[in-house]
């Protein structure tokens, strides 16, 4: 099972993981990781006043789940391809229409 956090829980642990940083190494570590996170998921930088709306940070955080992988790797293929040109065929089409009789009485 998959655990997804709220914009909420992700701002709060946040919070707690910089507010430790300075005196636990674990929550340095985990404050590191929510940084590069959430600059390479979301494009938020944590280090400048930045400031986003919940909604905005969980339309982020719903789209990058729903998506199942970050958007930059769908580039990294070539990004989207040309479909083929239709290419006209020569002579009558397979599927040709016969004309509508018209009856003898209809004259």
């Amino acid at each position: 099972m998959v655990a997804r956090a709220s914009a909420q829980e992700t701002g709060d642990a946040w919070q707690t993981a910089n507010a430790w940083r300075d005196v636990d190494p674990d929550a340095q570590r985990t404050s590191d990781r929510m940084r590069d996170e959430l600059r390479n998921r979301y494009a938020i930088d944590v280090d400048i006043e930045q400031e986003a709306d919940a909604e905005t940070v969980e339309a982020r955080v719903v789209s990058d789940t729903n998506q199942a992988r970050p958007a930059d790797e769908a580039l990294a293929s070539g990004g989207p391809q040309r479909t083929p040109a239709a290419r006209r065929t020569r002579g009558k089409s397979t599927q040709t229409r016969s004309q509508p009789r018209r009856s003898e009485r209809g004259r």
